[in-house]
């Protein structure tokens, strides 16, 4: 009898266990999906920036051309 209830402890221990452990993976997934998100519009957002740049950097050198070949340095 006392055996039959010390694996009874046991088998609720474990299940203790098992629950406490699913509950923490599931948390870390949450926060690793959450992170994922905040990369994904840091790379929307630093990916933006960079298009604009190189429209700027197009402008600016469409600006240099005329200026270029008007004091002759192409």
């Amino acid at each position: 009898m006392i055996l039959a209830v010390f694996i009874l402890l046991i088998g609720i221990g474990a299940c203790v266990y098992l629950y406490r452990l699913a509950k923490d993976i599931e948390q870390n997934d949450y926060e690793r999906e959450r992170f994922a998100i905040l990369v994904a519009q840091e790379l929307d957002r630093l990916d933006k920036a960079i298009k604009e740049n190189n429209t700027r950097i197009a402008l600016a050198e469409s600006l240099l051309e005329p200026q270029e070949k008007w004091w002759g340095r192409n």
